[in-house]
């Protein structure tokens, strides 16, 4: 490390690769590299999504990654496809930074309520109430995944009410 006085002293690296350091991509690559492969194999009941007519069901640039599904049956599959992945391949998810974001379409009665997905159903008497719970959250390894109004991904900022809204 290089200091106002000069370097200090030598350390061995025991865990992980250094910060910006040129071995990081490269071993990315080699544990990943199959891994939209293992994804397309995971057999999905909901419609396939497509972008740009291409057949999508994760993003994928450096660490940064994105499953794709248009239902939250098929969201949860890739979620386990993923976690099987991680475990042959030796590789953890860091389930404190990882979120669900679930876009809607215009006139959708989905809305997302204290980290859950709600429906709005209105009573008999007219009032407008979230009492349906539609699922309480996405799991990884028995862990809950929030459900969150919103998403930035590669500095993307992504907002299921404006996907409603479009």
């Amino acid at each position: 490390i290089r200091g106002k006085h000069g370097y200090g002293r030598l350390f061995e690296i025991l865990f992980g690769t250094r910060e910006g350091g040129s071995e990081g991509p490269l071993l990315l690559v080699l544990f990943i590299r199959d891994l939209i492969e293992h994804l397309e194999k995971i057999s999905l009941s909901g419609s396939p999504v497509f972008l740009a007519r291409t057949l999508v069901r994760a993003l994928l640039l450096a660490d940064d990654l994105a499953l794709v599904a248009s239902c939250a049956e098929d969201l949860q599959a890739l979620l386990d496809g993923w976690c099987s992945y991680c475990d042959v391949n030796h590789l953890q998810t860091n389930v404190t930074k990882t979120e669900a974001v679930v876009f809607t379409f215009k006139g959708d009665s989905c809305r997302i309520y204290r980290g859950m997905l709600r429906e709005l159903v209105y009573k008999s008497s007219g009032e407008l109430s979230m009492d349906i719970e539609l699922f309480t959250a996405f799991v990884y390894k028995n862990k809950k995944i929030n459900v969150v109004p919103s998403y930035v991904y590669l500095g993307i900022f992504l907002h299921w009410l404006s996907a409603a809204d479009a």
